[in-house]
């Protein structure tokens, strides 16, 4: 009994102290993490505020996580494993490209920027900003070139879907509405 209290007692102790490895997950493992050292940290041989100095990072540098622990992370330091404390990281939060297909279409290099559209009909609206223009109410259509910001241009109608008809040299062209304001009248 004596033995068992013993063995219990020192496996809390051994293990409150140890460090704890977070479970390697198939997120972390398929996505390399970095980082960028937010204020100087000095760089640890283990992951301990007691083991060994090996030098310091400064604040901005970029490191490369290899392994995170509860409190630390695993990166190269003079081209070995070391570890650095979490709270100086401010992790790269960018989203790696994915290999799906986008859903709009690749638009024209050769666009040409549109600053009067003639219409025979008065202009009732304004473009916000400069935006593609398409020949079909859909971005898969054709770009025919980009409308200007300040453009004014006569709409047709709008769609349920958000699509602005409107004039342009005798034909019907369309633009998406959240780049249109009405003009008042």
């Amino acid at each position: 009994m004596k033995l068992t209290k013993y063995v219990l007692a020192f496996g809390m102790l051994t293990g409150a102290t140890l460090p704890y490895t977070l479970p390697a997950t198939e997120a972390f493992a398929a996505t390399k993490k970095e980082g960028v050292v937010s204020k100087d940290v000095i760089v640890r041989a283990a992951s301990t505020p007691k083991s060994k100095n090996l030098g310091t990072l400064t604040k901005g540098t970029n490191v490369m996580i290899y392994k995170e622990t509860t409190y630390w992370y695993q990166v190269k330091f003079n081209n070995k494993l070391a570890y650095i404390s979490k709270d100086h990281v401010k992790l790269n939060t960018k989203k790696k490209p994915t290999t799906k297909k986008p859903t709009t279409t690749k638009k024209p290099t050769t666009d040409t920027l549109v600053s009067k559209v003639p219409s025979k009909k008065a202009g009732n609206a304004t473009i916000k900003s400069n935006v593609y223009y398409y020949k079909t109410a859909s971005t898969k259509g054709k770009s025919l070139g980009i409308l200007k910001k300040g453009t004014k241009i006569h709409v047709n109608s709008t769609s349920k879907f958000g699509w602005v008809e409107f004039d342009f040299n005798g034909q019907k062209n369309y633009v998406y509405k959240d780049f249109v304001t009405m003009t008042k009248k």
